[in-house]
C-alpha cells in the first residue's frame, strides 16, 4: 500500500467521488478504501506459503494445508490464485478458490501433473490471497431431486444391486451427471 496525495485536476478529469464518512474514493464507479495515514490501512492481499512439508506423488492432485502472511482481516472471504514464480519454477498447479482464513489455516489443492514425485518445503509461496467484499460474493442454490422419481427412471438392465447406490449418489448431480454416472455404474458392474 503506498501513500498518495491527489489533486483536483486528477480527482475531476476521473470523475471521483470522496465519501468521508466511509473513508472511500470512488473512481468511474470503482470504491477504493482511503486512510487519513499509512498506519490505519489493511493490506489489500497476501501472499500463501504452505504449512508443513510435504510430497506430492506423480500425476496426482491433493490438499495441503497453508497459511497467509501478512496481516489481512481473517474474517471474510477471499480468493486463493496460484502465484505465477512458483508455477513456472516447480511446474505445479494450484486451484483458484474461495477460502475463509478464519483458523489461519488456507486449505490449498495442488496439482503435479508431471511423472516424478515433487517435495514442498514449509514457507515455500504458492498462492496469493485477496480479500473479497461480501457484496461481492454470490449465493448458490442448489436442488436435489426426489429419490422417488429417480427410482422411476431405472431402465430394465440396471441392476438392482447398484440401485440404492445411484440414488444416495446422485442427489445433488445434475441430469447429465446423472446419466454418466448411470453409465458408469452398469459398464462396471462386474469389477
Amino acid at each position: 500500500m503506498n501513500d498518495g496525495i491527489l489533486g483536483m485536476d486528477f480527482l475531476k478529469t476521473h470523475k471521483c467521488d470522496l465519501v468521508l464518512l466511509r473513508q472511500v474514493i470512488k473512481v468511474n464507479g470503482e470504491s477504493i478504501l482511503c486512510f487519513p495515514n499509512s498506519r490505519m490501512a489493511q493490506p489489500q492481499c497476501c501472499r500463501v506459503a504452505i504449512l508443513e512439508p510435504v510430497e506430492i506423488p506423480p500425476q496426482t492432485e491433493v490438499i495441503v494445508p497453508g497459511y497467509t502472511k501478512g496481516v489481512i482481516n481473517k474474517k471474510g472471504t477471499g480468493l486463493i490464485e496460484a502465484d505465477v514464480k512458483f508455477l513456472h519454477n516447480k511446474g505445479l498447479l494450484v486451484a483458484k478458490a474461495l477460502v475463509c482464513p478464519t483458523t489461519g489455516i488456507v486449505p490449498l489443492r495442488v496439482a503435479n501433473p508431471h511423472s516424478s514425485s515433487c517435495k514442498l518445503y514449509k514457507n515455500t509461496i504458492v498462492a496469493s490471497y485477496e480479500p473479497i467484499e461480501p457484496e461481492q460474493l454470490v449465493s448458490v442454490n442448489t436442488t436435489t431431486q426426489s429419490h422417488d422419481t429417480e427410482e422411476n427412471d431405472f431402465s430394465d438392465d440396471f441392476p438392482d444391486h447398484l440401485k440404492e447406490l445411484y440414488v444416495k449418489s446422485s442427489e445433488k448431480l445434475t441430469s447429465e451427471q446423472q446419466s454418466r454416472l448411470r453409465r458408469l455404474l452398469i459398464n462396471y458392474q462386474n469389477q
